[in-house]
């Protein structure tokens, strides 16, 4: 599996986690919903992706990210999804591969 991290805007080291913010396209597979967000990412790796999203999503569901900030376009899982303030923490692991994206 490979994660290539080509561009991303505001990162910095914070409590020994890297953080940056990005735009995506999160496509949700089950009801077909598909959405545009800017979101700060939190965990960035070969096993997945943790996100802070402005709405819960549903633990084990199957999605699509896509962002070419990150370069990266990848089915995931949701893993896990915790409440952090008005927004929610969102675990995502890597299912099927990641593909790099220009």
């Amino acid at each position: 599996m490979l994660v290539l991290v080509k561009v991303v805007l505001n990162v910095w080291k914070s409590e020994g986690v890297l953080v940056g913010e990005c735009h995506l396209s999160l496509f949700l597979v089950e009801t077909q919903e598909q959405f545009y967000i800017r979101t700060s990412w939190w965990i960035l790796s070969k096993q997945g992706i943790q996100l802070e999203m402005p709405e819960a999503l549903q633990v084990r569901r199957i999605a699509v990210v896509r962002s070419s900030e990150l370069g990266i376009s990848a089915n995931v899982s949701v893993r896990h999804c915790n409440r952090a303030g008005s927004n929610f923490l969102v675990g995502m692991e890597f299912t099927g591969g990641t593909y790099p994206v220009n």
